[in-house]
C-alpha cells in the first residue's frame, strides 16, 4: 500500500522529535534543570608509600630523607610523626600534627644515634597509612690505633721489669682498654696516654705486644710491639758484636733515613745506627789519601760536634786538632748517602765547640772553646760571620761576657741559641739570633738564675758538654758529666731556665745508669731522647716523661 505524506504532516513530526530530544537533554520531562553532578565520596587514605633507608651515617648527624609524593587522597588528610620531624613541600620541619593534600611531597628529618653500629628510625603516618624512615650509623670494625712511645723498637735492659708507655686513639669511639702481653695498662685520660709495667723473662728477648679495644668491641692484637732483651750483664754487645764503637762522643739524628749518627773520636769515624734495629754501620771514616779527613785529635777534649740537615742529605762535623795550622777546615760536610766528605767552611780553628743547625735560618752555629767567639756559617757560601764575641765587643755593648763556648742548641721558637761554657764557671747563656738584637747575650741558667734549686756542676772543664731542645715539651735537655746526669731546663714561663733532673743514678731508678754521658739529642717527632755514654760505649734511649733508660746499641766492654 502506498502512503503519501503531506508537507504539513512532515513538519509536525519533525517538531515533535525536537521537543523529545530537548527534554531528554534536560534530564527528562520533569523539573530540576541545572543541578551539579554528585561529588565523589571523601578519601583520606593515601596510596601506600615508602621512605628509602640511609646507611653509613655519621654518628650524631642530621639526616633528611628523600622526598615522597603523597597521592590517592581527595581531602586534607591528617599527618603525624613519631621519632623525628617532617616537612611538606620544603616548609619548616615540625613534629606537630598537621594535614597534607594530594600530590604534595614530604621529607623526614632524623638525628642519627651518637655511636657507631647503631640504628634509628622515625615513623610517618598519613591518613592511617604509615612508613618508617630507618638510618644506620657507620659500622666500626676497626680497632684503636696504638703507638708505643717507650721503649724504642729494640732495647737492652738489666731490669726485670720495664715500664711501657704509649698512646691510643680511635676515630669513631672511645678506647675502652689497652693491654701489653695481657697485662692491663693504666690511664687517667681515656688511654690517650697509657702505661703498663711488664715483667720480663730473664736472659732472653721479650716481645711485648699491645692489644686495644674500643667501646663497641672492635679489638686488635699485635697493634704495636717492641722487643726488649734482658741481661744482668750490661757489658755485652747489643744487638750484635759487629762494627763496634771505640769512643763514641756525640749523636744527632738523620730522620729521613731513621738513623742516629754517632761520632767516634778514637775511630775518627761517623757511625750510623739503625733506630729500628740498633745495628751499627760506618757511614764515613778516614782512609789514606783523604782530602778532608776527620781530624778529631785534641788530647784535652774533642767536642766532635755533629749537626744534620736531613732533608738535604748532609751532616756537618766539627774537625780540629791541637793547632789551627794543621786543623784543615773547621767544619766538614758529609753526604748522608755515600759518606763522602767535603769542606764545609773555608776557615780553620783548632778549638771547635759543638755544632747546631737551624733549618729556619739555614745556618750552622758553632763556637770556640778558647776565646768564646760564637759564629754562624752559611753552608752554601761556606763563609761565616761572628754573631757574638765578648773580647771583640760583638755586639757593641759587651754585656754578659762569654769566655768560652761548649755545647750549642737553637731555640727556633724564640730565635736564640743556648750556649754552655766549656771551661771555668759552668753556665748556660742565651744569644739572640734576631735581626733586631743580634748577638745580645743574656744569662739563661746559672748558679743563681733563675734560682738556686737543682744546681748543675759549678765549675770545671768540658762538663756541660751537650744541650738540645725538646720543643714538644718546651724545654732544653743538657748533659752534666760531673753528675752523670741529664738536666731539664724550662725554655719559657716565669721560671725560664729552671732546672730539674730528668735522669741520673737515682732518677727514676738505678737501672741502666749513665756512667759517662757526653751527648744528648732530641729529634722533633721522636718520643724518646738519645744519650751517648762514652764509658759504656753505648747509645742509650731515655724516656722523655720519666727519665728511664735502656740501651739502644752498644759495644762490648771489659768488666770493671
Amino acid at each position: 500500500m502506498t502512503i503519501v505524506q503531506s508537507p504539513q504532516s512532515w513538519i509536525k513530526h519533525t517538531f515533535f522529535i525536537g521537543i523529545i530530544a530537548a527534554l531528554t537533554a534536560c534530564g527528562g520531562s520533569g523539573g530540576g534543570g541545572g543541578k551539579e553532578p554528585p561529588m565523589a565520596p571523601p578519601d583520606t587514605t593515601p596510596n601506600a608509600f615508602t621512605i628509602p633507608a640511609e646507611q653509613d651515617v655519621e654518628p650524631g648527624e642530621e639526616v633528611i630523607s628523600e622526598a615522597v609524593t603523597i597521592n590517592g587522597i581527595n581531602r586534607p588528610t591528617p599527618i603525624s610523626i613519631v621519632g623525628g620531624e617532617y616537612s611538606i613541600n620544603g616548609a619548616t620541619y615540625t613534629s606537630a600534627e598537621g594535614t597534607i593534600n594530594n600530590n604534595q611531597s614530604v621529607t623526614v628529618k632524623l638525628v642519627a644515634p651518637e655511636a657507631t653500629n647503631e640504628t634509628g628510625e622515625a615513623t610517618l603516618t598519613i591518613g592511617g597509612v604509615s612508613a618508617t624512615f630507618s638510618i644506620a650509623t657507620i659500622i666500626d670494625n676497626t680497632p684503636p690505633s696504638v703507638t708505643i712511645t717507650f721503649p724504642p723498637a729494640v732495647s737492652l735492659t738489666e731490669g726485670t721489669t720495664i715500664l711501657v708507655r704509649g698512646t691510643a686513639s680511635d676515630e669513631l669511639n672511645a678506647v675502652e682498654s689497652v693491654e701489653v702481653n695481657g697485662l692491663a695498662a693504666t690511664s687517667d685520660d681515656g688511654y690517650a696516654t697509657w702505661a703498663a709495667e711488664v715483667t720480663l723473662e730473664p736472659g732472653v728477648e721479650n716481645v711485648l705486644n699491645v692489644t686495644a679495644r674500643d667501646s663497641v668491641g672492635s679489638e686488635g692484637d699485635n697493634l704495636a710491639s717492641v722487643t726488649v732483651r734482658h741481661s744482668v750483664d750490661l757489658n755485652i754487645a747489643f744487638p750484635d758484636d759487629q762494627v763496634q764503637f771505640s769512643a763514641p762522643q756525640t749523636v744527632a739524628v738523620d730522620a729521613e733515613r731513621n738513623q742516629a749518627l754517632v761520632v767516634d773520636v778514637e775511630q775518627r769515624a761517623i757511625y750510623a745506627v739503625d733506630l729500628a734495629t740498633g745495628i751499627r754501620s760506618i757511614l764515613s771514616e778516614n782512609k789514606e789519601g783523604d782530602e778532608f779527613p776527620l781530624l778529631l785529635e785534641r788530647t784535652d777534649f774533642n767536642y766532635a760536634g755533629i749537626a744534620v740537615d736531613s732533608e738535604n742529605g748532609v751532616a756537618y762535623v766539627g774537625s780540629s786538632t791541637e793547632s789551627a795550622l794543621t786543623s784543615g777546615p773547621t767544619v766538614l760536610s758529609v753526604n748522608l748517602e755515600t759518606g763522602a766528605r767535603d769542606a764545609g767552611s773555608q776557615h780553620a780553628t783548632s778549638r771547635v765547640s759543638h755544632l747546631a743547625f737551624s733549618a729556619d735560618a739555614d745556618r750552622i752555629y758553632f763556637g770556640s772553646f778558647q776565646n768564646g767567639a760564637f759564629l754562624a756559617l752559611d753552608p752554601i757560601a761556606k763563609e761565616y760571620e761572628f754573631v757574638s764575641w765578648s773580647s771583640n765587643n760583638i755586639p757593641v755593648d759587651g754585656e754578659n761576657p762569654l769566655t768560652s763556648v761548649g755545647a750549642i742548641a737553637v731555640d727556633n721558637m724564640r730565635n736564640r741559641a743556648l750556649v754552655t761554657t766549656a771551661t771555668g764557671e759552668q753556665l748556660v747563656m742565651a744569644i739572640d739570633l734576631s735581626e733586631e738584637n743580634p748577638g745580645v747575650r743574656t744569662p739563661f741558667s746559672t748558679a743563681s738564675i733563675p734560682n738556686t734549686d737543682n744546681l748543675f756542676t759549678a765549675s770545671g772543664n768540658h762538663v756541660l758538654t751537650s744541650i738540645t731542645v725538646d720543643a714538644a715539651n718546651d724545654r732544653a735537655l743538657m748533659v752534666d758529666r760531673g753528675l752523670d746526669a741529664i738536666f731539664s731546663l724550662a725554655l719559657g714561663g716565669e721560671e725560664e731556665g729552671a732546672r730539674t733532673i730528668l735522669s741520673d743514678a737515682d732518677t727514676p731508678n738505678a737501672l741502666n745508669t749513665l756512667l759517662d754521658p757526653t751527648s744528648v739529642y732530641v729529634e722533633e717527632g721522636m718520643t724518646y731522647g738519645l744519650v751517648v755514654d762514652k764509658e759504656r760505649k753505648a747509645l742509650m734511649a731515655i724516656d722523655l716523661v720519666n727519665g728511664q733508660r735502656v740501651v739502644l746499641s752498644k759495644s762490648a766492654v771489659s768488666p770493671p
